[in-house]
């Protein structure tokens, strides 16, 4: 059977209105605030994010490499006991993801605080990772990102020849 050209309006009316009921209505919120990605605002983490070296200098030379420690601390600045969610932060070297500084940071076992973190407690963790992370002289930047948002930042400048192996 034929439709008729005002059962035809009638349709694409009611399809208009559901896409449009459709786009005003906001997704549901994610249950945990850490989870909506660039989250600035009042749901914003209470996880301070901190990454820091020794040698505390952000210039290296090839040898210190072997050395070379990176800390990554969370700080609780909430009310609450939070899980830091570490699991789901992202490593980026150089802009790129680091297979390296995720798996070095995120395999092994690890203090209970790093899922029950008191208000104003810290907890950190330290990997000596200078030479698989800077392979030759050069300007090394890696960020921690949570939820698509940068949480901490660390910059190393890797000076002098390669060294021999």
């Amino acid at each position: 059977m034929p439709t008729r050209p005002s059962q035809t309006a009638a349709r694409c009316a009611v399809a208009v209105v559901a896409l449009l009921l459709h786009a005003a209505c906001p997704a549901p919120a994610s249950a945990h605030p850490h989870d909506r990605p660039d989250d600035a605002g009042a749901g914003a983490s209470p996880i301070a994010w901190r990454l820091t070296a020794e040698p505390a200098t952000a210039t290296i030379t090839m040898a210190q490499r072997r050395t070379f420690r990176i800390w990554m601390e969370a700080r609780n600045v909430g009310a609450r006991v939070e899980d830091t969610r570490r699991d789901a932060l992202e490593w980026l070297l150089n802009g790129q993801p680091s297979m390296t500084a995720s798996m070095a940071f995120g395999n092994g076992g690890r203090e209970a605080a790093w899922g029950a973190l008191p208000p104003g407690a810290m907890v950190r963790e330290a990997r000596d990772m200078g030479e698989s992370l800077f392979p030759a002289p050069g300007a090394y930047e890696l960020v921690v990102r949570r939820g698509g948002r940068e949480v901490a930042r660390l910059r190393v400048r890797v000076v002098g020849a390669p060294v021999p192996r």
